[in-house]
């Protein structure tokens, strides 16, 4: 069986959320979602490409954690 958990980026810091994916990652998750449109999800106007670059910082740094644990 495969778990996968989905973390909303409106209004969360990215701190909060690189936190939150990393105790998802600790907790065993198999993937990990994130919304990647350029519009609000809800609650106003107040977005940017944020999604977009969450997901490039996600991405680097798993291939960081990847080549650290790689040796």
């Amino acid at each position: 069986m495969e778990a996968g958990a989905w973390i909303q980026p409106q209004h969360a810091s990215y701190a909060g959320m690189r936190d939150a994916w990393l105790r998802v990652e600790e907790l065993g998750a198999d993937t990990l979602f994130n919304w990647d449109y350029l519009a609000p999800g809800f609650n106003g106007p107040d977005y940017d490409l944020s999604p977009l670059a969450d997901l490039i910082s996600w991405r680097d740094e798993r291939r960081k954690r990847d080549a650290e644990a790689a040796g």
